[in-house]
């Protein structure tokens, strides 16, 4: 599935063959050239050579690797920095990748932050844009404002890997979660942390340039920190018109509530006015729903009143026909 092995005599450059490279390269066996250092100079002296000295090729792969969070409000902090180039002109060039370690250093090599600050190279990935997003993290651990950063979710609207799959039509893209969440502080990677990634940064650079084959034009964004203070003012205004959804949702089922306690006491009330069935002329209660509440309660109020009064009528009636009966035969 994959290799990776370091060159007999040069420590720190690697060699790298994944399945997934033979799919976005077309080739078999295919290897990406890896070179893994924790020094600034060294750092340094690969930028030079395969950024600053080439000018075919402005598209950069960038990822970063942070402190995992166990808890919460728990710090964060950029333990590594990925970049990754592939050389134009030569159809056999390999992908060139630098993992920078940076643990928990605050300093990065010179050459590193002019990149990153330069609107020349374009820095493409997923997941770069944002209050929480790696030019975010750039911003907080080493104090870079990024220029050139090309969000490539704006383009796809899912996520990297997803992105490389639906993209190049045989790479199955595997995502390696156990490795994502791994222990990144740890003194030296292994070489499955140097795997995972390099790949990272492979796929943000492949992705991009396929963008481009396809015809659409990669939309760069200049001063990350102004690009942040956007999206938290969009990320409050979007929690506000939530809070204020929520409350409207909450008045809206309260006069519901309140309508049906109404209904229930007005319910109430109207049963009081009829009466029992024992009466003469029992009274068969009204469809409550052919009336409103208010005017059903005077309704029922004139009706009792009206059959009080006749029963009493017909009372006095009898007692005057018993009355008269009497006298008659006396």
């Amino acid at each position: 599935m994959w290799n990776i092995e370091e060159e007999p005599g040069y420590p720190g450059n690697f060699k790298l063959t994944h399945f997934v490279l033979n799919e976005l390269y077309q080739k078999y066996q295919f290897q990406a050239h890896i070179f893994y250092t924790k020094n600034c100079d060294d750092a340094n002296v690969w930028i030079r050579r395969h950024l600053l000295l080439q000018h075919e090729n402005n598209i950069i792969g960038f990822d970063t690797e942070s402190k995992v969070i166990r808890k919460k409000k728990e710090p964060t902090h950029i333990c590594l920095i990925q970049l990754a180039i592939t050389p134009k002109g030569d159809n056999d060039a390999n992908p060139q990748v630098l993992l920078f370690h940076c643990r928990e250093n605050k300093e990065l090599p010179q050459e590193l932050i002019w990149v990153m600050e330069s609107s020349h190279f374009l820095k493409c990935g997923v997941g770069l844009k944002g209050a929480h997003g790696d030019c975010a993290g750039m911003l907080r651990d080493f104090n870079v404002n990024m220029n050139g950063i090309v969000e490539l979710f704006d383009h796809t609207k899912v996520g990297l890997k997803k992105s490389v799959s639906k993209s190049f039509r045989n790479a199955q893209v595997p995502l390696y979660k156990s490795i994502c969440t791994s222990n990144w502080l740890v003194l030296n990677l292994n070489n499955k942390q140097m795997m995972y990634a390099s790949l990272d940064a492979i796929y943000g650079e492949r992705l991009a340039v396929k963008i481009m084959e396809d015809g659409e034009e990669l939309r760069p964004i200049d001063n990350a920190e102004d690009m942040i203070a956007r999206d938290k003012l969009e990320r409050l205004k979007k929690k506000r018109e939530k809070q204020k959804r929520m409350r409207e949702k909450q008045k809206q089922k309260l006069k519901e509530n309140r309508t049906k306690v109404m209904a229930v006491k007005l319910n109430a009330k109207s049963e009081e006015f009829i009466p029992s069935q024992k009466s003469e002329s029992p009274i068969s209660p009204p469809n409550l729903a052919e009336e409103s509440p208010p005017n059903l309660v005077e309704e029922l109020k004139i009706q009792h009143r009206n059959e009080s009064t006749r029963h009493e009528k017909i009372k006095n009636e009898f007692k005057q026909k018993v009355f008269a009966s009497v006298h008659s035969d006396s």
